[in-house]
């Protein structure tokens, strides 16, 4: 076995870069889920909205409001 490359090593973070770098690999997979999944998630946030409107969710609806 030959060794071609150093491993790296590890980097120690503060707490608050670790809570930062959490949240933004949170936001990088939300972003992408929005541009791979787009059309799936606007049906799902469509049919939960039409759901939510036909089982009175919402106080005083009288039909539709396109």
């Amino acid at each position: 076995m030959i060794k071609k490359f150093d491993f790296p090593t590890p980097q120690l973070y503060t707490k608050a870069q670790k809570e930062d770098r959490m949240a933004h690999m949170v936001h990088q997979a939300v972003g992408q889920a929005f541009v791979s999944h787009g059309p799936v998630m606007a049906n799902s946030v469509h049919n939960a909205v039409v759901k939510t409107i036909r089982e009175g969710g919402i106080q005083s609806y009288m039909g539709p409001a396109y």
